[in-house]
């Protein structure tokens, strides 16, 4: 029987995350504060320790993490999220994870003028307008808590103009380019756009989302600029979070049970999850996974060998070889990006110049994302996007084919 659960008068964007990523009921366990505290304290610790770490910026951050770790080991987490002790060794690895980011050149203060966890609370007039009020405000229909926030002037390949960039740390190993696309990083970027006097006293010409990785190192960002085109954008946001906040408020609590409760912190306390089969014993799940990984490995090499003529054909597809199209560098991509770059620069070099250049650049074997950032460079403006695009495909890249072992769909 579906059942439908009363809510809070108003939604934290951590519970439209959930909503998404997992499923109805894991709301409803996060407001019964059922949880295995286990699957993310790593991750919780990790993000006290960057968020100390930003408000202290003088003092020694292995120190602060200390008093953090003790903090969290002794009595918990404090604030919108307060919660008891975590377990030791988590809180331990996610302080080894804040070290060798910082230690690998994270910065907790991109910008002088960050600022850190700054509630915004956002109030849905009759209009369909938003409001912005205080982050507890009761009136607050929505509320969110950027891990940073922070304006700056930008004058590189990509930006010309006042930005507000919104960061969002993630401890998972699943961080990517796609998560600026999520619904969590469109409402901060909804919520700042809104409430940009709170950072700055000039309108912004542009969002930045961005996501750092405190795994790997690695920054994802994604601009949405505030022109008209911009705005429609944001009013297309603003209605997709608050059609998912009337749901998490309104509609079932019902379980989705799936591969996604294996990464669940609540899926310890969840019926539904213990009784279906997906979520089994994990142990011998990632046997049976080294397992199937091994068989793979020996059957790809045998069924390699047993293709070099004829592929085997199957109902509906086909194991075997076939020509895939891809993008590659020409040979003498690192003629024509030098040659670019001094015209760039407006300067004339006598031949022997030219020559150590291009040898440089050849010697630096440069990828295909290097190359493109190099463009990006030559071609600053929004408006020479065309333009790069066909400079790259003239001089820099070419399309060819090339032959690859895999499943085919049978032609």
């Amino acid at each position: 029987m579906t059942t439908t659960y009363p809510s809070t008068p108003s939604v934290r964007s951590t519970m439209v995350k959930l909503f998404l990523d997992l499923c109805p009921h894991a709301v409803e366990l996060y407001e019964r504060q059922d949880e295995d505290r286990e699957v993310y304290a790593a991750g919780t610790a990790a993000h006290d320790i960057v968020h100390a770490i930003g408000l202290y910026p003088d003092a020694p951050a292995e120190e602060v993490a200390r008093i953090v770790c003790k903090r969290l080991i002794a009595k918990g987490r404090r604030g919108a999220d307060a919660e008891g002790p975590l377990p030791v060794d988590s809180v331990f690895r996610g302080r080894d994870m804040v070290v060798r980011w910082l230690d690998g050149g994270g910065l907790v203060r991109p910008h002088e003028s960050v600022r850190f966890e700054v509630g915004i609370g956002l109030r849905l007039e009759d209009d369909g307008r938003w409001t912005v009020v205080g982050y507890s405000d009761p009136t607050a229909k929505f509320r969110i808590r950027p891990d940073a926030v922070w304006a700056e002037h930008f004058h590189d390949a990509d930006s010309h103009g006042l930005g507000i960039v919104t960061r969002d740390y993630k401890s998972g190993w699943n961080a990517g380019q796609e998560m600026c696309e999520s619904l969590q990083m469109r409402a901060q970027a909804v919520a700042v756009a809104r409430a940009y006097k709170m950072f700055t006293g000039m309108r912004p010409d542009f969002i930045r989302r961005q996501i750092v990785s405190l795994r790997t190192g690695q920054m994802w960002e994604a601009d949405t600029w505030l022109d008209a085109s911009g705005e429609r954008t944001l009013e297309r946001w603003s209605r997709d979070i608050m059609d998912t906040v009337d749901a998490i408020r309104g509609g079932t609590r019902d379980a989705r049970v799936g591969a996604h409760c294996l990464g669940c912190k609540y899926v310890m306390m969840c019926e539904a999850a213990k009784e279906s089969a997906q979520v089994g014993d994990l142990e011998a799940m990632a046997r049976e996974y080294i397992t199937a990984k091994a068989r793979a490995a020996a059957l790809r090499k045998l069924l390699k060998a047993a293709t070099v003529e004829d592929s085997i054909e199957l109902d509906g597809s086909m194991v075997g070889y076939d020509t895939k199209p891809v993008v590659d560098i020409v040979d003498d991509a690192h003629v024509s990006l030098w040659n670019a770059w001094v015209k760039r620069c407006g300067v004339e070099l006598p031949g022997a110049a030219n020559q150590v250049g291009r040898s440089l650049l050849l010697a630096a074997d440069l990828g295909k994302t290097q190359l493109r950032k190099i463009a990006k460079a030559l071609f600053p403006g929004r408006e020479d996007v065309e333009k790069r695009e066909r400079w790259l495909a003239s001089e820099i890249f070419a399309k060819k084919k090339t032959k690859k072992f895999d499943i085919w769909r049978k032609k």
